[in-house]
């Protein structure tokens, strides 16, 4: 049998390699051979996936993840206290070959202002007068004007999209979890409708048109995908992406059985993340069987769009997990 383990990273508990030498060390034990495809979406891990994989040497990759994470020491505020600058002062280094920013598993909701203060525009009032560098997520109303030349002019970056959710979406789908109320929630969404705007008539000036509302990935990273495309970055579903940079097509043809994997199994789980990506890629390569290795399982779409078996470990300990390749072992071997 040819079994192909193609996971994302278990959260903070596990990264998608390690999780691939466990399983392969415990189902080693069965007498199951299992390939090994860890995977990523631009999101925490995109680095190691990518060096895995020995693609990352060509490419200059930047993960948002380890600059705007919810452990990075900036993010210890409320969101309204949180900015993106960081990323924009990573991104205005002089570099040399194609730039990938990791957009995923930020804690910022600024849409992305900081950042572009930090590549050297500047960001005005209603009044005129220049805000100060680090704009933060709360101060995002106050913005009513953009100058400055095309920052990202001449460089090729390219944008890894954890998500496809549009701009305007990212406040209700991902605020919460980043600690907005839901009043917070729908003020910051008229607050990005003021902010597309705002940056529409400035690529006008520029010479270009606005970009759509409803762009796929605008809302990645707290609104950082629709600010840095408007500066010239494109914007790429990062799980496909990274799939195709590490050859998944190839892995995944003549497979008898995939196991797709991740921390917690959702609705967002198949709006373009990795489960979706790889579990789509196998029933295209006609695999008989998917199933999944989580910690849980919230949610999931009944066969064929969804897996046909999950396996939870349930909690993040160590045991917890080495119980769930067992089971996933015993399931396998039924195949």
């Amino acid at each position: 049998m040819r079994i192909v383990y193609a996971p994302d990273s278990y959260g903070g508990f596990l990264s998608a390699p390690a999780a691939c030498r466990l399983v392969r060390r415990v189902l080693g034990l069965r007498g199951l051979a299992i390939e090994l495809h860890p995977m990523a979406d631009g999101g925490e891990g995109t680095t190691q996936v990518l060096r895995h994989h020995g693609v990352a040497e060509a490419l200059e990759v930047v993960e948002t993840a380890s600059l705007l994470g919810p452990v990075c020491a900036d993010m210890e505020g409320p969101w309204q206290q949180r900015s993106s600058q960081a990323l924009g002062r990573r991104l205005a280094q002089p570099g040399g070959g194609p730039l990938v920013v990791g957009l995923g598993g930020t804690a910022t909701m600024d849409g992305g202002a900081g950042a572009l203060q930090a590549l050297g525009l500047i960001l005005r009032s209603e009044r005129g007068r220049a805000l100060p560098a680090g704009l933060r997520g709360g101060e995002l109303a106050q913005v009513a004007r953009v100058q400055g030349p095309m920052p990202l002019r001449g460089r090729l970056v390219e944008l890894l999209c954890d998500v496809s959710s549009p701009l305007l979406r990212a406040p209700e789908l991902y605020g919460p979890q980043k600690g907005m109320s839901e009043l917070e929630v729908a003020r910051q969404g008229k607050v990005f409708a003021g902010w597309a705007a705002v940056l529409g008539h400035w690529r006008q000036e520029q010479g270009l048109d606005p970009l759509p509302l409803d762009l796929p990935g605008g809302g990645a990273a707290g609104g950082l995908g629709f600010a840095l495309a408007c500066v010239g970055a494109r914007p790429a579903p990062g799980a496909r992406r990274v799939g195709r940079l590490t050859g998944l097509a190839a892995r995944l043809k003549g497979a008898d059985a995939v196991v797709i994997g991740e921390g917690r199994l959702d609705r967002t789980s198949f709006e373009g993340k990795v489960a979706q990506v790889v579990l789509r890629e196998a029933r295209q390569h006609g695999v008989p069987r998917v199933l999944a290795l989580v910690g849980q399982a919230r949610w999931s779409p009944p066969a064929p769009l969804g897996p046909d078996a999950i396996v939870q470990a349930g909690e993040p300990t160590l045991e917890a997990f080495l119980a769930a390749i067992e089971a996933l072992g015993a399931e396998l071997a039924c195949s």
